[in-house]
Order: structure tokens, then C-alpha cells, then sequence
């Protein structure tokens, strides 16, 4: 399991624990992902946890998944994307 997959399950327990609404807290959850991914790369440094090879995009894709629309939300951000089809 690789440590953004990690990541992703503990703030996502985190969020169901304290009951926040990704949706309509969003920079709450951005704390949680910021707090989580702090505490993740301490305890890689000390444990047999798969390395964070890029925190900021950890970052970002831990909240585009929880809080937003996955994979599809760099597309829904991205001003040169007009319609996407299924």
C-alpha cells in the first residue's frame, strides 16, 4: 500500500470520528490532511512506512479525494477543460 493510500484512509477515519462535513468544511479538512501528512512523515522516519515522496502533491490529492471529486477534480479546476465526457 503506498503512503498517499495510507494517508487517505487515516484522514478519512479522522473525518467520520469528528463528524466534519468535507463539503462544507473544507479548510477544516485541509488541516486534518496537513496534520496527518506531518505526523505521517515523523513516523516514516521511525517505522517500516512507505516513504511521502512529494508532501505538497500528498497534499493536494488527499483533498481533492476527500473533499472533492477524486481524479476528476484537477479537470473540473483546470480553466483549459471546457466539457468532459463519460
Amino acid at each position: 500500500m503506498d503512503a498517499v493510500r495510507i494517508l487517505e484512509d487515516e484522514v478519512r477515519e479522522v473525518v467520520r470520528r469528528q463528524g466534519v462535513d468535507p463539503q462544507r468544511e473544507g479548510e477544516r479538512v485541509r488541516l486534518l490532511i496537513h496534520e496527518a501528512v506531518s505526523d505521517y512523515e515523523s513516523r516514516s522516519l521511525v517505522s517500516s512506512l512507505p516513504p511521502l515522496d512529494d508532501a505538497g502533491q500528498a497534499r493536494q490529492d488527499l483533498y481533492d479525494c476527500i473533499a472533492g471529486l477524486g481524479p476528476l477534480q484537477r479537470l473540473m479546476d483546470d480553466p483549459g477543460v471546457e466539457e468532459m465526457e463519460v
